[in-house]
């Protein structure tokens, strides 16, 4: 019997794609070396999931259908460099009438300019963060000192870990720069921002309303969405798993009062 070994995911995958009747795991575990409770949880979850991959992207459907009587008004809270990670970025460029890319970092209009300059329809871009004008809301990023250093060990871009809630950023830069939690705010600084009620910026561009709404604003998805009022999009698409309990009883409550699914 082979000495149980570290194998890849890949490996793994391709091992259990073997199970059958006659070839069982425990089989494949004595002789490749590897945990026979390991292949048994990939392999129970490539067959339940197996189904997804031929399963169409429920966001495109969806924004797929509405857009088949005519184009769309987009809404996208958190839009980043407009390509990078974007679950609408291909779907705004092929089916978006009108749309308003709204990132607080002014780093990134070069970029979004760049990647939407095929776009044919009506595009507004503002760097400015959405939420109540009384409110003092601060972003915490990486000092740009550290960014070429958290690039080369990390291999994305620094200036992704950009939130309202420190603790976010503080952890990952933490965890992924191999530094004492402790002396943190030596790596960290605020990044001041304008805050503009959603809407305003709607009355501004004359959007009377809003097909898709697109938030990705690193924990601050709720406080978007709870603050919404009479605006009612037909679909919003947001991360929900970073909710909090209490957040999740108000969305609830949200979906109930609006009438969404």
């Amino acid at each position: 019997m082979s000495t149980k070994r570290q194998v890849s995911l890949l490996e793994i995958i391709r091992l259990v794609q073997l199970i059958n009747n006659e070839t069982t795991a425990k089989i494949i575990s004595e002789c490749m070396g590897i945990q026979e409770n390991t292949l048994d949880h990939f392999y129970r979850k490539i067959k339940q999931d197996s189904y997804k991959t031929l399963e169409p992207n429920k966001l495109d459907l969806i924004m797929d259908t509405l857009a088949i009587s005519r184009k769309l008004n987009i809404v996208q809270i958190g839009a980043n460099d407009g390509k990078l990670g974007d679950p609408v970025y291909k779907q705004n460029l092929r089916h978006g009438k009108k749309l308003l890319l709204i990132e607080p970092q002014k780093y990134y209009r070069e970029a979004l300019l760049k990647n939407y300059s095929t776009f044919k329809g009506e595009l507004h871009i503002e760097h400015v963060a959405i939420g109540n004008q009384e409110e003092n809301l601060e972003f915490h990023i990486l000092k740009q000192d550290y960014w070429e250093k958290y690039e080369k060990k990390c291999g994305q871009k620094a200036n992704l870990l950009f939130s309202l809630i420190k603790s976010q950023v503080a952890q990952r830069v933490a965890s992924r720069l191999g530094i004492n939690y402790s002396d943190i705010d030596k790596y960290m600084t605020t990044l001041k921002v304008d805050i503009v009620p959603l809407q305003k910026l709607l009355k501004k561009y004359n959007f009377e309303e809003i097909d898709v709404l697109q938030i990705d604003a690193e924990g601050y998805d709720f406080q978007i969405i709870n603050s919404l009022e009479d605006i009612k999009p037909k679909i919003i698409n947001f991360e929900s798993f970073k909710l909090t309990p209490e957040e999740w009883v108000g969305f609830t409550s949200f979906c109930e009062d609006k009438g969404y699914g």
